[in-house]
């Protein structure tokens, strides 16, 4: 079940001021995002199961997207950094345009950290790369991390 127009637009504004904070239920994982200020701005961090582990970050190039993990490419942002002219000048001098391009400094780069700027870019990914989203209040978020928490332990 998906959220109606008007969560969304709640869940907009909420994330939208300071320490706001949004729970949602996004293919079997559960999504905490909270607002949080870095340097006088405010970001989105992300949260998947109540943990922000190593497994959410990511580098690479554009190339090798595919070998990105699950989590991140469900609940991350991707930022993509192209290669300065500057530097490509340089390395053009060093090896050849031809050596360039077979060694692939030509190609971007993409980091992937579950952390987002605005609101509507958080909102817009996780409806991308979710099918089945629920917004959740925090007392229903909380029974079911407990819930999940207690598998996982029972499992290992």
């Amino acid at each position: 079940m998906n959220p109606s127009k008007e969560q969304w637009a709640s869940i907009k504004t909420e994330l939208s001021y300071p320490y706001g904070a949004v729970y949602l239920n996004c293919d079997g994982y559960l999504v905490a995002a909270r607002v949080k200020t870095n340097n006088m701005k405010l970001e989105i961090v992300v949260y998947v199961d109540g943990l922000m582990t190593g497994k959410m970050l990511w580098t690479g190039y554009e190339s090798q997207i595919q070998a990105m993990p699950e989590l991140c490419k469900r609940f991350c942002y991707w930022g993509k950094i192209k290669p300065k002219a500057k530097h490509i000048h340089l390395l053009e001098k060093l090896h050849g345009k031809r050596e360039c391009k077979k060694r692939g400094y030509y190609q971007s780069y993409i980091t992937a950290m579950p952390r987002f700027k605005h609101p509507a870019s958080f909102i817009a990914h996780i409806k991308k790369h979710n099918e089945s989203i629920q917004v959740l209040q925090y007392p229903d978020y909380v029974s079911e991390l407990a819930k999940k928490k207690n598998l996982t332990e029972i499992d290992e």
